[in-house]
């Protein structure tokens, strides 16, 4: 059985892992998808532009926007 204190520490260690992530997102400046043919879309963002993520259809869908407001935001719409 795993000590309490143990699994709070990895618990922690990933929510710190996954913030650092998401604040990194506030650098972006390119999207790009990638196919078997290589690079099927590239978007290099304005400085008016941000980015937003949604996953939808019980986390099947990834969706991408692209909005214009300067700042990268998160959220299901």
């Amino acid at each position: 059985m795993m000590d309490v204190n143990l699994k709070q520490r990895e618990e922690i260690e990933f929510l710190k892992s996954r913030l650092q992530e998401l604040e990194a997102m506030n650098k972006v400046n390119r999207i790009e998808v990638i196919d078997q043919t290589g690079r099927a879309y590239t978007h290099y963002l304005r400085e008016t532009e941000s980015v937003r993520y949604s996953l939808q259809d019980d986390n099947r869908t990834l969706k991408i926007f692209i909005d214009m407001n300067g700042s990268v935001a998160r959220g299901d719409q």
